[in-house]
């Protein structure tokens, strides 16, 4: 009887995960070829008549695709050749694997010293999250194969690799990928969930993209607010061109870039797409109404790249806009998470998602200028340093608030393992930054001006919290902490706690007398230095002290949203930091 070795080694595809019973299994089989399955003798039901796809954009009923396009299989092989090759700057890695087929993710770096993980800036070229856009993952192609071959000798490509690690993951989506190359359906969108449940894989009601079929949008599975972003965009019907899953990060290909996202971080990145000849970034306007806290900065990165990417007709060029920020995007998920400057690049005219294969060398050479942009912005217009223990030199894991862009519902942007951290600036202007770490005071550096054409360095070492020495009544030396913590909640609406700790015997000096008393002010400023509202004027006793502040000034007044500076003073020290009033 048939079994599903024989019939992949006939060349039928198989359409189910699992046989749905004992001895029955559902293939994919062109119509002239029935006939062969009465001359095996296998009894068959027909399920479903699919008529031939239709590439868009085409009159006529589509060919197989064209064989310029890589297969899943010698995409493997074309990386794998070019890792061997390039041992000393190339390096192929597996992120993870697809969800239903279980086929390997390929992530690709190139950087000299690829072993290392040096402290560079990152850039991630991404493509393919939805199968039947194919040609990001040839550009990703074409782009390593550049990169390799003309290390050494070509200046620009050789500092490219030098001073970057370029991280690749040309083909986001293999199983959906499998169902557009092997002509099951041209338009797959998705990857190849059995999303209804019925224990048919590949299922689908018609062949346009938008149309009923099996699986998830990768695209719409990421998420950062899972109760605005993922909740509010995308579909729930499991059966939908854009349906986003079950919950965020369900699928392994997501997982697989979660994995690498999080241990890589990126500064940029450009995630292919088709069609449109735009580039899409984060965001219009958010559920504050408000669009991307760095908008400035992005909108100009996004049109760097945009207007240096020729159209394919007309002689124009692609052009820019925000996208929406109410979706489980690639690009709003890794900005708005992991702070990573990311947009979405859609390749090729409307309608056509899949271009002739003899055009792909043409299409890849006359976007190149766009996406490459980057690996030059990486280094231009921004700032950065290392953030450092002042006793011990070693790196601090420090929170880096650029305060022109900052924006509370964020994620916290952090130094990285070296103590590292990147801000982005518009070419323009002068900034201030924030550095906040558990156990260190703030540090607040002004007066940063951005340099079109270089990053600005600010390197700064945190003093750990002010700490207090004291015989014990042994005679011992012994340590206790004067701190004060950052307000909570940050921004405050319609009021906040700020926690301090008063050291034992807070005023006694090594050697000396003993205070008179434990006095300890507390009070909030304005940035101009004016007294807004006296909280705390009086004796404490040791310990931990939590104080409220309901945004109101010492005549009762509420305070206007923006920034105010709240001091501590106690034992001769004075501490301050730094919080957001929003109304």
């Amino acid at each position: 009887g048939p079994d599903v070795s024989r019939a992949t080694e006939l060349g039928f595809h198989l359409a189910t995960e699992e046989p749905p019973a004992s001895g029955f299994f559902d293939i994919a089989v062109p119509v002239e070829r029935l006939p062969e399955l009465e001359s095996l003798g296998w009894r068959h039901d027909l399920l479903r008549r699919v008529e031939p796809p239709l590439l868009t954009g085409a009159d006529q009923p589509a060919p197989q695709i064209d064989p310029e396009y890589h297969t899943y299989e010698e995409m493997t092989h074309e990386l794998d050749s070019l890792y061997l090759a390039n041992p000393s700057i190339a390096f192929m890695e597996s992120l993870g694997v697809s969800t239903l087929d279980h086929r390997v993710i390929w992530g690709f770096k190139v950087s000299d010293n690829v072993d290392t993980d040096e402290d560079e800036p990152a850039v991630l070229y991404v493509s393919t999250h939805h199968g039947c856009e194919m040609i990001g993952m040839e550009f990703c192609l074409y782009l390593i194969e550049h990169l390799l071959s003309n290390y050494g000798s070509d200046p620009q490509v050789t500092r490219w690799v030098d001073e970057n690690e370029i991280w690749f993951v040309p083909l986001f989506n293999p199983d959906g990928y499998w169902a557009v190359y092997t002509d099951l359906d041209h338009q797959w969108r998705k990857n190849a969930r059995d999303t209804n449940g019925n224990g048919i894989t590949y299922e689908f009601t018609d062949t346009l993209w938008t149309s009923d079929h099996d699986g998830v949008d990768l695209n719409r599975n990421y998420a950062f607010n899972d109760s605005l972003w993922w909740a509010q965009g995308g579909s729930s019907n499991p059966m939908a061109y854009n349906y986003k899953g079950e919950y965020p990060f369900s699928e392994g290909e997501n997982q697989a870039m979660r994995m690498l996202a999080t241990r890589e971080n990126f500064q940029m990145a450009i995630t292919f797409h088709s069609w449109g000849e735009v580039v899409i970034y984060p965001w219009d306007s958010d559920w504050t109404g408000e669009m991307s806290p760095d908008i400035d900065v992005i909108a100009e990165i996004a049109d760097s790249v945009a207007t240096r990417t020729p159209t394919q007709f007309g002689g124009g060029t692609y052009y820019a806009y925000p996208g929406s920020a109410t979706a489980g995007y690639i690009d709003n998920w890794i900005y708005g998470g992991l702070g990573t400057i990311c947009m979405t690049m859609e390749v090729n005219p409307y309608p056509f998602f899949i271009e002739p294969g003899d055009s792909i060398q043409s299409i890849c050479e006359r976007i190149f200028p766009g996406p490459t942009y980057l690996l030059d912005r990486l280094h231009r217009a921004g700032v950065t340093g290392i953030v450092t223990d002042q006793l011990t030199g070693s790196p601090v894991r420090a929170e880096v608030r650029l305060l022109e862009y900052y924006a509370p519902y964020l994620a916290p942007r952090m130094t990285d393992g070296n103590g590292r951290y990147y801000h982005y600036l518009y070419p323009r202007g002068y900034y201030s930054l924030e550095f906040i770490a558990e156990g260190y005071d703030t540090v607040w550096v002004d007066g940063v001006v951005s340099n079109a054409d270089s990053l600005t360095r600010v390197d700064v070492e945190m003093t750990p919290a002010a700490r207090i020495r004291e015989r014990d009544p042994a005679g011992h030396l012994r340590l206790r902490t004067l701190s004060l913590s950052q307000n909570y909640p940050n921004p405050l609406n319609p009021a906040t706690v700020i926690t301090f700790e008063i050291p034992d015997e807070a005023g006694r000096e090594i050697g000396g007398p003993r205070a008179a008393n434990r006095h300890v002010r507390l009070a909030v400023y304005d940035l101009r230095g004016r007294r807004i509202r006296s909280l705390v004027d009086s004796e404490l006793e040791p310990g931990t002290h939590r104080v409220a502040w309901d945004g109101r000034d010492d005549r009762g007044d509420v305070v206007p949203s923006g920034v105010y500076i709240y001091s501590l003073m106690a034992a001769g020290k004075q501490y301050s930091r730094k919080m957001t009033v929003v109304k």
